[in-house]
């Protein structure tokens, strides 16, 4: 599957879904890979950040729509996303959706120089 590009503005809210459908129920963990390389998982039913919000809801027996939100993106926000099914017959993967913040946080400085 290709993957997606989405830009952000900074501090709006970013939200992801997808749907993970099979026997047994899998179980949906959401993964976002950092631009150093590392990987960060959030599952429903773990998640520290506060900024971060996950909601999950079965449509019959055999499907489970997640929902994954960034209340305010910010620089942390940007990455590789992806989600993962995962029940006792193996794991299916999602495309990617690279995600990019724009208007990031910045810093200005004027500086007035007098002689006399």
């Amino acid at each position: 599957m290709p993957e997606s590009s989405i830009q952000v503005q900074y501090s709006t809210r970013l939200s992801l879904s997808c749907t993970a459908q099979g026997i047994p129920l899998p179980v949906i963990t959401w993964l976002q890979q950092l631009s150093n390389g590392s990987q960060i998982q959030y599952f429903s039913n773990n998640v520290t950040n506060s900024q971060i919000v996950i909601t999950e809801a079965a449509s019959g027996s055999e499907s489970l729509m997640s929902t994954f939100v960034v209340n305010s993106a910010s620089i942390n926000s940007a990455g590789i996303y992806n989600c993962q099914g995962q029940n006792v017959i193996g794991v299916a993967q999602s495309s990617n959706s690279v995600v990019g913040i724009l208007g990031t946080q910045h810093i200005s400085l004027s500086s007035t120089i007098s002689y006399s």
